[in-house]
């Protein structure tokens, strides 16, 4: 008969995390870990050169970043530099928060050598290609991934055996099988590691990130004032509408003017309605005053009317759909614990099955990262207001002349 205090239950996890010994096997917090090591694997590819270079050449000098934000390309790189360094802090936080827990003392209080971009490891100057470690990391990330799957099926196995009064043969078997599974997955994955081994490779990607951002803005901030470590911004961000709060609310109100700009002239009444009341009130308030002002455009044939609409919409829309996204995705999106179909756990077959599990799989929101200045949150409010007027101006010239 299997011992039925074999597996610990869900309800007694939290006790497990809190009594986790410093210094010793990871164990519960192998999941917590998992997803710092996803975030930091996200952020280092997102320091990637290509990707640098697409947000300095392609971003920055794009229509709609210059219309709603500034025309301003040192301004512009250092707000980017800036949303960096906040997610590379949000790592750091955890790194220092697991380092604490090491037996190891030179990994306590990581957060002394952090806040002044300093290392407990010996100086490297190289900067080209992530560390080695960074890959085996992700391996045991991924194991880590399915560890956590195969933890729930085997929860899953029990609940119905322990509530049983004479549990099955059968049942016992896939038990003791899922319990083998899981064995064999705790040793290949960060569960069975020490914390010590695994913060001192945590600290060697932290040193590399701090020499990619280096290289990545050292040029472009050469000129810029500073004044203790510190980027100045002109940019008044509190008109802005990420910090009035604004920013995913007039995204969904651009994409809706979109869809109505495409189904126009002959657009529904309660569509209208609906675009009417998710307006704020300063904007409807200003088409109030506006519908009451002869329109000297009224010359304008509706061909026209539509060209100056779609020309507008060609750059405003993709900041509003990046808003959509960045909302969704969060600032990095983390690992969410969701099972990875096929794949086989059993010891035999698992050398065979582990090449699928795909690191691409583990980073999809790594290219689904949008940065800040893609989206409306540093756009300014009274610009942004002044082109959904327009635009809402516009709809309506192109949809009275069908209802006369």
């Amino acid at each position: 008969m299997i011992s039925r205090s074999f597996a610990p239950s869900s309800a007694n996890m939290s006790a497990v995390f809190r009594s986790a010994p410093k210094g010793r096997k990871i164990s519960i917090h192998a999941f917590e870990i998992a997803n710092t090591i996803v975030k930091g694997s996200n952020l280092i590819k997102y320091l990637s050169k290509q990707r640098i270079r697409h947000l300095k050449e392609g971003v920055l000098r794009s229509e709609g970043v210059c219309r709603l934000i500034s025309e301003d390309y040192s301004q512009l790189s250092i707000l980017i530099e800036d949303d960096i360094r906040e997610d590379l802090r949000r790592f750091l936080i955890e790194v220092a928060r697991f380092g604490d827990l090491c037996e190891d003392r030179q990994w306590h209080n990581l957060s002394r050598y952090f806040c002044r971009g300093d290392s407990p490891l010996p100086s490297n100057n190289s900067s080209e290609e992530a560390p080695p470690s960074m890959h085996y990391l992700i391996r045991l990330a991924q194991h880590t991934r399915v560890l956590h799957e195969e933890m729930l099926a085997l929860d899953r196995l029990e609940h119905p055996y322990y509530a049983a009064a004479i549990p099955v043969r059968k049942q016992i078997d896939a038990i003791k099988n899922q319990r083998g599974a899981v064995k064999v997955l705790k040793n290949k994955s960060l569960w069975s590691k020490s914390m010590d081994d695994i913060v001192e490779k945590l600290v060697e990607i932290v040193d590399f990130m701090h020499l990619q951002i280096k290289e990545a803005f050292l040029k472009s901030h050469a000129n810029a004032e500073q004044s203790s470590g510190e980027l100045h911004i002109a940019i008044n961000l509190t008109k802005t509408l990420g910090a009035t709060g604004l920013a995913l609310h007039y995204a969904h109100v651009i994409l809706q003017l979109k869809a109505l700009a495409l189904a126009s002239p002959a657009v529904p009444q309660n569509a209208r309605e609906a675009l009417y009341q998710a307006l704020p009130p300063g904007i409807k308030a200003a088409l109030r005053t506006q519908l009451r002002i002869p329109d000297k455009d009224q010359t304008m044939s509706q061909a026209g009317v539509r060209a100056e609409m779609n020309r507008v919409l060609r750059w405003l829309v993709p900041a509003a759909e990046s808003t959509r996204r960045y909302h969704v995705n969060g600032v990095f999106g983390e690992w969410e614990m969701k099972g990875i179909e096929g794949i086989d756990v059993d010891e035999a077959n698992w050398l065979e099955q582990e090449s699928r599990i795909s690191v691409s799989f583990m980073l999809a929101h790594a290219d689904a990262k949008v940065s800040k200045v893609e989206t409306l949150y540093y756009a300014d409010k009274e610009r942004t207001e002044g082109y959904i007027i327009g635009l809402v101006l516009a709809l309506h010239r192109l949809v009275s002349p069908a209802e006369d």
